[in-house]
């Protein structure tokens, strides 16, 4: 993992594994985050400081061994009631953060207060509804109240 990430980990946190084979997702939860970091070059050739952050099954692993290929997911942060809106649609205005919400085919710059966030998704704490319709990756262009109209709505 990389250190920077690593640092946020600690032991007794749950880990979700899947990519491994199976249909289902493993459970299992942290239980060392080594203490030092080592240098390791990634396949675009940036060298990365990475840690070892080692889990224990808290499930029966399914016919696992030893060097098999899965990806573990270490949950950080969870809550039942975040709003969750995807980090496409923020944009910095002055020292916040906003959206463009969509409204009867209209655009709308909302200032959101934003907590946790990820590469994909943000925690909007203040500022939108459930089930806000966003305007991801806004043009640089685009103005208050301008019409908008939708060309596919995301999967999740």
């Amino acid at each position: 993992m990389l250190s920077t990430d690593a640092v946020k980990v600690r032991l007794g946190m749950p880990v979700l594994v899947d990519g491994w084979g199976g249909e289902r997702v493993l459970h299992a939860r942290v239980a060392v985050v080594e203490p030092y970091a080592f240098t390791k070059v990634s396949a675009l050739g940036v060298e990365e400081k990475r840690t070892n952050v080692i889990a224990e099954f808290i499930e029966s692993p399914a016919p696992l061994g030893d060097g098999y290929r899965l990806q573990a997911h270490v949950v950080t942060y969870s809550t039942d009631d975040a709003i969750k809106a995807p980090a496409a649609a923020l944009y910095p205005c002055g020292d916040a953060w906003c959206v463009f919400a969509v409204e009867n085919g209209r655009a709308h710059i909302r200032r959101v207060r934003v907590g946790h966030r990820t590469s994909e998704y943000f925690e909007a704490q203040g500022g939108l509804a459930v089930g806000t319709e966003l305007v991801c990756y806004p043009p640089n262009d685009l103005a208050e109240a301008a019409r908008v109209k939708a060309s596919r709505r995301p999967s999740h």
